[in-house]
């Protein structure tokens, strides 16, 4: 138990906290401890693609309590924190390295068995659950995406961040414009496939399906961070502040 003269001072501090947490953008929070990640799909609040708001104005868009929220991520402290939370203190080449061998390897290997499970799945039963051949479709369409943007970021994106970092805005721009129509897309298939919940008739493939598309968005969540809210920002110092 606290002693009772340090009590006050203790719920003000915590208060304090609670009031810059709210403050702070949703990108930053998860920047410094990726387990906050976590906290955040719980309440459903986006925080890559859409990490640039502050938290309470999320939590408002999300009809959520912020106090609900800050609660939750001050619980984390109590943990150990995970290999990504780290990498804010990564080298520019080290979180490039990590990127492009973790996420870009990770999507290049899931992409083609989740384009023959989507198809397969909308093929067998697309005729009694049409939404499951926009997921096939949505799907197939964003691995072109995916792949044209990766080819990009290996290619021009990363090379010029390494060489030329003071002269890559154009590139961020267009990266972060990918990472939008991208996080749509899995957006749309989310909620299509009823937030990857198959029914109880569902055979195997169509289980497997689901499931794979729910790993998918999780690795992207990951990814799209690591890049827009962690990399990206040490290019432009202008909006590295998140208040």
């Amino acid at each position: 138990m606290l002693p009772l003269d340090l009590a006050p001072f203790t719920k003000e501090t915590a208060s304090n906290n609670d009031a810059a947490m709210a403050s702070r953008k949703v990108g930053a929070i998860v920047a410094d401890d990726y387990r906050r990640a976590r906290v955040m799909k719980q309440f459903g609040i986006e925080f890559c693609c859409g990490g640039g708001i502050p938290l309470e104005e999320a939590c408002r868009r999300q009809g959520v309590s912020v106090d609900e929220v800050t609660s939750a991520l001050q619980e984390l402290e109590q943990g150990p924190a995970g290999v990504t939370s780290q990498a804010a203190r990564w080298s520019n080449d080290l979180l490039i390295h990590y990127i492009e061998e973790t996420h870009h390897g990770y999507v290049r290997g899931a992409i083609p068995s989740l384009i023959q499970f989507t198809a397969k799945v909308a093929r067998v039963h697309g005729a009694a659950v049409p939404e499951l051949v926009e997921i096939a479709e949505t799907f197939e369409a964003m691995a072109s995406e995916m792949e044209a943007h990766m080819s990009f970021e290996e290619d021009v994106l990363f090379p010029a961040i390494r060489t030329n970092p003071d002269n890559v805005s154009a590139f961020l721009d267009q990266a972060e414009e990918e990472h939008e129509a991208v996080g749509d897309a899995m957006r749309r298939i989310r909620t299509l496939s009823n937030d990857f919940s198959p029914p109880d008739w569902a055979c195997a493939t169509y289980r497997a399906a689901f499931t794979l598309l729910e790993e998918f968005e999780t690795d992207l969540h990951a990814h799209v961070h690591l890049e827009n809210n962690v990399l990206f920002p040490r290019m432009t110092p202008q909006v590295q502040s998140d208040s």
